[in-house]
């Protein structure tokens, strides 16, 4: 996704922050997924700022929410 944004993609980048704050609503994930739902925001108003932003606030929580899953899954 940060690579579609760099390459200035916003509408690609919306319509993937939303396909992705589904997904991870639908597995319990609603801290992310709420970033993902501000991401998306951003995007459709094209605020390049925030969407920057928001990229590094995700990527953060993606690793947190990845390591969680992860101790779920381990035996």
């Amino acid at each position: 996704m940060r690579q579609t944004f760099t390459i200035g993609e916003v509408e690609q980048v919306r319509l993937d922050a939303h396909r992705l704050k589904g997904t991870c609503g639908n597995m319990g994930a609603s801290s992310i997924g709420k970033l993902f739902g501000r991401l998306e925001a951003a995007a459709k108003s094209e605020d390049q700022e925030s969407i920057a932003v928001l990229m590094s606030e995700v990527e953060k929580e993606f690793r947190l929410v990845e390591k969680a899953f992860r101790s779920e899954v381990q035996p």
